[in-house]
């Protein structure tokens, strides 16, 4: 009988995939989302949010299934919500390393955990649209780029 070693195993795990399906059902946004006592009817992210998640070893198809590029600036729109979090549909998407168009994406704004912003691919509008949210939540640095837009007939602040 072989033994695993300890570096295999380690080298297994680096190796994991880093991006992790969306898990309840959603259900449509039906009025103005409101996280820890405060309303956010939509995003905007000011600047583009770059997003690598490079690990020793992998291949062209590994580095394909792991969010890798940016999430381009501009107007994020609530869609979709679970019991974890309120799905923010961006108007640009995401762009992947290496490529010069942009896939459909946002950024899912957690009920449970305070300042907890995660990018995902796909689209949050399809109720039966499979999701592929990082792990990570984006960093308070990143987080700073981000504004909360105006409601309808209101002034922004």
């Amino acid at each position: 009988m072989k033994l695993i070693r300890p570096a295999a195993i380690a080298a297994a795990l680096v190796l994991l995939p880093l991006v992790v399906s969306a898990g309840p059902a959603r259900s449509a946004i039906t009025k103005t989302p409101t996280i820890d006592g405060r309303e956010l009817p939509g995003l905007i992210l000011q600047q583009p949010v770059r997003i690598n998640r490079f690990a020793p070893g992998l291949t062209n198809r590994d580095m394909f299934d792991r969010l890798m590029g940016q999430m381009l600036a501009g107007f994020f729109v609530p869609v979709s919500e679970d019991a974890n979090g309120v799905y923010y549909q961006g108007v640009r998407g995401f762009q992947r390393a290496g490529m010069t168009s942009s896939v459909p994406a946002g950024l899912c704004v957690s009920k449970t955990r305070a300042h907890t912003i995660i990018v995902y691919t796909g689209e949050a509008r399809d109720l039966s649209a499979e999701l592929l949210l990082d792990i990570q939540s984006l960093p308070r640095a990143e987080l700073a780029k981000l504004k909360v837009a105006a409601p309808a007939g209101k002034a922004a602040k």
